[in-house]
Protein backbone atom coordinates (compact mmCIF):
# COMPACT_ATOMS: atom_id res chain seq x y z
CA UNK A 1 0.00 0.00 0.00
CA UNK A 2 2.62 1.94 0.83
CA UNK A 3 4.71 1.70 -2.72
CA UNK A 4 0.94 2.34 -4.46
CA UNK A 5 0.76 5.99 -2.64
CA UNK A 6 4.49 6.49 -3.51
CA UNK A 7 3.78 6.32 -7.17
CA UNK A 8 0.47 8.24 -6.68
CA UNK A 9 2.15 10.51 -5.14
CA UNK A 10 4.79 10.68 -7.90
CA UNK A 11 2.39 10.62 -10.98
CA UNK A 12 0.15 13.55 -9.21
CA UNK A 13 3.22 15.67 -8.78
CA UNK A 14 6.14 14.81 -10.97
CA UNK A 15 9.41 16.27 -10.11
CA UNK A 16 10.62 19.46 -11.83
CA UNK A 17 12.72 18.81 -14.55
CA UNK A 18 16.23 20.25 -14.50
CA UNK A 19 18.59 21.34 -17.24
CA UNK A 20 22.37 19.26 -17.65
CA UNK A 21 23.98 22.30 -16.34
CA UNK A 22 21.67 22.68 -13.29
CA UNK A 23 22.44 18.99 -12.77
CA UNK A 24 26.53 19.54 -13.03
CA UNK A 25 26.13 22.22 -10.73
CA UNK A 26 25.04 20.13 -7.85
CA UNK A 27 27.62 17.28 -8.93
CA UNK A 28 30.42 19.55 -8.73
CA UNK A 29 28.85 20.99 -5.33
CA UNK A 30 28.20 17.76 -4.02
CA UNK A 31 32.30 17.00 -4.76
CA UNK A 32 33.84 19.85 -3.59
CA UNK A 33 31.57 18.30 -0.06
CA UNK A 34 33.11 14.87 -0.14
CA UNK A 35 35.41 14.04 1.93
CA UNK A 36 37.58 13.12 -1.05
CA UNK A 37 38.74 17.26 -1.36
CA UNK A 38 42.37 17.69 0.27
CA UNK A 39 43.45 21.05 2.28
CA UNK A 40 44.74 22.78 -0.52
CA UNK A 41 41.12 22.52 -2.66
CA UNK A 42 39.08 23.95 0.27
CA UNK A 43 41.33 26.72 0.91
CA UNK A 44 41.09 28.16 -2.86
CA UNK A 45 37.13 27.38 -3.02
CA UNK A 46 36.98 29.55 0.45
CA UNK A 47 39.17 32.28 -1.28
CA UNK A 48 36.90 32.22 -4.39
CA UNK A 49 34.08 32.21 -2.59
CA UNK A 50 35.08 35.95 -0.95
CA UNK A 51 35.91 37.45 -4.19
CA UNK A 52 33.50 36.86 -6.16
CA UNK A 53 29.86 36.82 -3.93
CA UNK A 54 27.91 36.34 -6.74
CA UNK A 55 28.71 33.04 -8.11
CA UNK A 56 27.51 31.09 -5.80
CA UNK A 57 27.44 27.54 -6.60
CA UNK A 58 28.02 28.30 -9.96
CA UNK A 59 31.56 29.16 -9.46
CA UNK A 60 32.28 25.88 -8.12
CA UNK A 61 30.88 24.34 -11.29
CA UNK A 62 33.42 25.44 -14.12
CA UNK A 63 34.71 22.44 -15.55
CA UNK A 64 37.83 21.08 -14.52
CA UNK A 65 40.57 19.19 -16.56
CA UNK A 66 41.37 15.49 -16.32
CA UNK A 67 44.25 14.35 -15.31
CA UNK A 68 45.43 13.52 -18.85
CA UNK A 69 44.57 16.82 -20.37
CA UNK A 70 46.48 18.56 -17.31
CA UNK A 71 49.96 16.70 -19.20
CA UNK A 72 49.15 18.20 -22.78
CA UNK A 73 50.23 21.49 -23.85
CA UNK A 74 47.97 24.82 -24.00
CA UNK A 75 47.50 24.86 -27.75
CA UNK A 76 46.47 20.29 -27.38
CA UNK A 77 44.07 21.50 -24.88
CA UNK A 78 42.93 24.35 -26.67
CA UNK A 79 42.67 22.02 -29.53
CA UNK A 80 40.92 18.96 -27.50
CA UNK A 81 38.11 21.82 -25.75
CA UNK A 82 37.30 23.34 -29.47
CA UNK A 83 36.76 19.80 -30.97
CA UNK A 84 34.29 19.31 -28.34
CA UNK A 85 32.55 22.34 -29.02
CA UNK A 86 32.61 22.10 -32.73
CA UNK A 87 31.51 18.31 -33.15
CA UNK A 88 27.93 17.63 -34.17
CA UNK A 89 25.74 14.79 -34.72
CA UNK A 90 22.22 13.66 -36.30
CA UNK A 91 20.71 14.36 -39.54
CA UNK A 92 20.81 18.46 -38.97
CA UNK A 93 24.45 18.46 -37.93
CA UNK A 94 23.12 19.83 -34.31
CA UNK A 95 26.48 20.36 -32.24
CA UNK A 96 26.76 17.52 -29.55
CA UNK A 97 26.68 20.47 -26.96
CA UNK A 98 23.41 22.49 -27.15
CA UNK A 99 24.50 26.35 -27.78
CA UNK A 100 22.56 27.18 -24.50
CA UNK A 101 24.57 24.89 -22.50
CA UNK A 102 28.18 26.50 -24.58
CA UNK A 103 26.57 30.10 -23.69
CA UNK A 104 26.23 28.44 -20.15
CA UNK A 105 29.92 27.10 -19.80
CA UNK A 106 31.12 30.79 -20.79
CA UNK A 107 29.32 32.61 -18.53
CA UNK A 108 30.47 30.44 -15.93
CA UNK A 109 33.49 30.61 -16.94
CA UNK A 110 34.12 34.40 -17.11
CA UNK A 111 32.45 34.55 -14.12
CA UNK A 112 35.19 32.33 -12.31
CA UNK A 113 37.96 33.76 -14.06
CA UNK A 114 37.11 37.75 -15.12
CA UNK A 115 40.60 38.46 -15.38
CA UNK A 116 41.21 36.67 -18.51
CA UNK A 117 37.97 35.01 -19.76
CA UNK A 118 35.97 37.93 -18.92
CA UNK A 119 37.99 40.23 -19.95
CA UNK A 120 38.42 38.59 -23.59
CA UNK A 121 34.47 37.95 -23.15
CA UNK A 122 33.82 42.03 -22.70
CA UNK A 123 36.45 43.18 -25.64
CA UNK A 124 34.98 40.74 -28.11
CA UNK A 125 31.56 42.48 -26.72
CA UNK A 126 33.09 46.22 -27.08
CA UNK A 127 34.62 45.31 -30.40
CA UNK A 128 31.16 44.12 -32.37
CA UNK A 129 28.92 46.86 -30.56
CA UNK A 130 31.47 49.72 -31.85
CA UNK A 131 31.29 47.93 -35.11
CA UNK A 132 28.00 47.93 -35.47
CA UNK A 133 27.55 51.68 -34.32
CA UNK A 134 29.86 51.99 -36.91
CA UNK A 135 28.41 50.62 -39.84
CA UNK A 136 25.47 51.70 -39.02
CA UNK A 137 25.79 55.09 -40.07
CA UNK A 138 27.07 56.58 -43.18
CA UNK A 139 30.66 58.44 -43.21
CA UNK A 140 32.05 61.53 -45.15
CA UNK A 141 36.04 61.50 -45.87
CA UNK A 142 35.82 64.65 -47.81
CA UNK A 143 37.20 66.49 -45.09
CA UNK A 144 40.47 64.15 -45.89
CA UNK A 145 40.71 65.46 -49.14
CA UNK A 146 40.31 69.09 -48.34
CA UNK A 147 43.10 68.68 -45.46
CA UNK A 148 45.31 67.23 -48.67
CA UNK A 149 44.30 70.27 -51.22
CA UNK A 150 45.90 72.70 -47.98
CA UNK A 151 48.92 70.47 -47.68
CA UNK A 152 49.62 70.21 -51.28
CA UNK A 153 48.83 74.02 -52.35
CA UNK A 154 51.73 75.01 -49.26
CA UNK A 155 54.24 73.26 -51.78
CA UNK A 156 56.43 75.24 -54.54
CA UNK A 157 54.94 75.07 -57.81
CA UNK A 158 58.00 74.69 -59.71
CA UNK A 159 61.07 72.26 -59.90
CA UNK A 160 62.79 72.58 -56.73
CA UNK A 161 65.59 69.94 -56.65
CA UNK A 162 66.74 71.63 -52.69
CA UNK A 163 66.18 69.19 -49.33
CA UNK A 164 63.51 71.77 -47.99
CA UNK A 165 61.24 70.98 -50.66
CA UNK A 166 61.78 67.09 -50.70
CA UNK A 167 61.17 66.98 -46.72
CA UNK A 168 57.85 68.75 -46.93
CA UNK A 169 57.15 66.57 -50.35
CA UNK A 170 57.80 63.10 -48.27
CA UNK A 171 56.04 65.14 -44.83
CA UNK A 172 53.09 65.50 -47.41
CA UNK A 173 53.04 61.70 -48.40
CA UNK A 174 53.13 60.60 -45.21
CA UNK A 175 50.29 62.56 -44.17
CA UNK A 176 48.43 60.48 -47.32
CA UNK A 177 49.46 57.50 -46.11
CA UNK A 178 48.16 57.89 -42.65
CA UNK A 179 44.61 58.99 -44.37
CA UNK A 180 44.54 56.01 -46.36
CA UNK A 181 45.14 54.25 -43.29
CA UNK A 182 42.47 55.84 -41.00
CA UNK A 183 39.41 55.45 -43.76
CA UNK A 184 40.73 51.82 -43.72
CA UNK A 185 40.85 51.74 -40.29
CA UNK A 186 36.93 53.29 -40.19
CA UNK A 187 35.24 50.98 -43.24
CA UNK A 188 35.13 47.04 -43.48
CA UNK A 189 33.31 44.53 -45.92
CA UNK A 190 30.59 45.40 -43.94
CA UNK A 191 29.96 48.97 -44.10
CA UNK A 192 27.10 50.86 -45.92
CA UNK A 193 28.23 51.29 -49.62
CA UNK A 194 28.01 55.51 -49.32
CA UNK A 195 30.09 55.08 -47.09
CA UNK A 196 32.92 52.90 -49.39
CA UNK A 197 31.84 55.07 -52.10
CA UNK A 198 32.90 57.96 -49.77
CA UNK A 199 36.16 56.50 -48.92
CA UNK A 200 36.92 55.50 -52.77
CA UNK A 201 36.06 58.84 -53.85
CA UNK A 202 38.15 60.27 -51.80
CA UNK A 203 41.33 58.16 -52.27
CA UNK A 204 41.02 58.98 -55.91
CA UNK A 205 40.52 62.52 -55.53
CA UNK A 206 43.57 62.44 -52.77
CA UNK A 207 45.93 60.28 -55.38
CA UNK A 208 44.58 62.50 -58.42
CA UNK A 209 45.56 65.76 -56.42
CA UNK A 210 48.74 64.47 -55.82
CA UNK A 211 49.97 63.26 -59.27
CA UNK A 212 48.79 65.99 -60.64
CA UNK A 213 51.32 67.94 -58.66
CA UNK A 214 53.85 65.56 -58.83
CA UNK A 215 53.56 65.98 -62.71
CA UNK A 216 53.51 69.67 -63.11
CA UNK A 217 56.22 70.90 -60.76
CA UNK A 218 58.29 67.86 -61.39
CA UNK A 219 58.41 66.78 -57.54
CA UNK A 220 59.14 63.13 -57.79
CA UNK A 221 56.46 61.28 -55.26
CA UNK A 222 59.02 59.22 -52.62
CA UNK A 223 59.98 55.92 -53.84
CA UNK A 224 58.58 54.52 -50.08
CA UNK A 225 54.84 55.73 -51.11
CA UNK A 226 54.58 54.07 -54.62
CA UNK A 227 54.73 50.94 -53.37
CA UNK A 228 56.66 49.56 -56.54
CA UNK A 229 58.59 46.44 -54.05
CA UNK A 230 60.38 49.18 -51.98
CA UNK A 231 61.02 47.06 -48.73
CA UNK A 232 57.98 45.00 -49.22
CA UNK A 233 55.74 48.38 -48.46
CA UNK A 234 52.78 48.74 -49.55
CA UNK A 235 51.73 51.83 -51.59
CA UNK A 236 49.06 54.76 -51.59
CA UNK A 237 48.09 52.84 -55.14
CA UNK A 238 47.72 49.52 -53.27
CA UNK A 239 45.99 50.72 -50.47
CA UNK A 240 43.80 51.85 -52.53
CA UNK A 241 43.24 48.50 -54.24
CA UNK A 242 42.52 47.16 -50.96
CA UNK A 243 39.64 48.89 -50.35
CA UNK A 244 38.15 48.40 -54.12
CA UNK A 245 39.17 44.57 -54.12
CA UNK A 246 39.03 43.66 -50.66
CA UNK A 247 35.98 45.66 -48.84
CA UNK A 248 33.72 45.95 -52.03
CA UNK A 249 31.11 43.20 -51.56
CA UNK A 250 31.34 41.62 -55.25
CA UNK A 251 28.48 39.14 -54.74
CA UNK A 252 26.39 42.10 -53.85
CA UNK A 253 27.51 44.06 -57.22
CA UNK A 254 28.45 46.98 -54.63
CA UNK A 255 30.85 48.20 -57.64
CA UNK A 256 28.00 47.31 -60.16
CA UNK A 257 25.75 49.62 -57.99
CA UNK A 258 28.79 52.15 -57.35
CA UNK A 259 29.31 53.13 -60.60
CA UNK A 260 25.89 53.42 -61.70
CA UNK A 261 25.65 56.25 -59.02
CA UNK A 262 26.79 59.04 -61.38
CA UNK A 263 26.09 61.40 -58.91
CA UNK A 264 28.71 59.77 -56.39
CA UNK A 265 30.99 61.25 -58.78
CA UNK A 266 29.49 64.47 -59.88
CA UNK A 267 28.47 63.42 -62.88
CA UNK A 268 31.90 61.63 -64.14
CA UNK A 269 32.20 58.49 -65.34
CA UNK A 270 34.09 56.18 -62.61
CA UNK A 271 35.81 54.21 -64.95
CA UNK A 272 37.30 57.17 -66.60
CA UNK A 273 38.11 58.59 -63.21
CA UNK A 274 40.24 55.41 -62.86
CA UNK A 275 42.04 55.99 -66.02
CA UNK A 276 43.19 59.03 -65.70
CA UNK A 277 44.90 57.89 -62.56
CA UNK A 278 46.52 55.68 -64.65
CA UNK A 279 47.27 57.77 -67.38
CA UNK A 280 48.77 60.35 -64.83
CA UNK A 281 50.80 57.49 -63.16
CA UNK A 282 52.35 56.95 -66.27
CA UNK A 283 53.55 60.33 -67.22
CA UNK A 284 54.73 60.13 -63.56
CA UNK A 285 57.05 57.20 -64.35
CA UNK A 286 54.86 54.83 -63.40
CA UNK A 287 54.91 55.73 -59.61
CA UNK A 288 51.85 54.12 -59.47
CA UNK A 289 51.63 50.63 -60.87
CA UNK A 290 49.11 48.57 -58.74
CA UNK A 291 46.78 51.44 -60.16
CA UNK A 292 46.22 49.27 -63.31
CA UNK A 293 44.82 46.72 -61.15
CA UNK A 294 42.48 48.87 -59.77
CA UNK A 295 41.23 50.03 -63.08
CA UNK A 296 41.00 45.83 -64.12
CA UNK A 297 38.62 45.18 -60.92
CA UNK A 298 36.65 48.45 -61.59
CA UNK A 299 35.95 47.44 -65.74
CA UNK A 300 35.55 44.08 -64.74
CA UNK A 301 32.64 44.79 -62.18
CA UNK A 302 31.28 48.35 -64.08
CA UNK A 303 27.72 48.34 -65.17
CA UNK A 304 26.61 48.07 -68.44
CA UNK A 305 23.41 50.05 -69.92
CA UNK A 306 22.75 48.25 -72.60
CA UNK A 307 22.78 44.79 -70.49
CA UNK A 308 21.93 45.86 -66.87
CA UNK A 309 18.72 47.36 -67.46
CA UNK A 310 15.41 45.92 -68.04
CA UNK A 311 12.43 46.95 -70.92
CA UNK A 312 11.31 49.89 -67.91
CA UNK A 313 14.49 51.27 -66.92
CA UNK A 314 14.98 49.07 -63.95
CA UNK A 315 18.47 47.90 -63.04
CA UNK A 316 18.76 44.27 -62.94
CA UNK A 317 21.91 43.72 -60.17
Amino acid sequence: MANIKAQSSYHSHPPKKRSRIDSDLEDSHSFKDSDSANTQEDEEEEEEDDDDDDGGEEAHASPSLSSSTHQKSPSTSRHHYHRLLVTSSGPNYNPMIALCDQTAILALAAARDPSTIGKLLQQKYDAAWARLRRNSRIINFDNYYQRVEGLLSSLPRDLDPSESTRTHMRQACTTIDRIFDSIHQQVDNESKLESKISAARTMQRILRRLLIYSVNSGNIIPEEFSGNGHLGRLGLDGKMFMLIDGKFDHKKHEIKRMTAREDAWGGSDWVERVKELVSLSSRGGEVFKTLARVLEVVEKDAYNPATDYDSYGRPTF
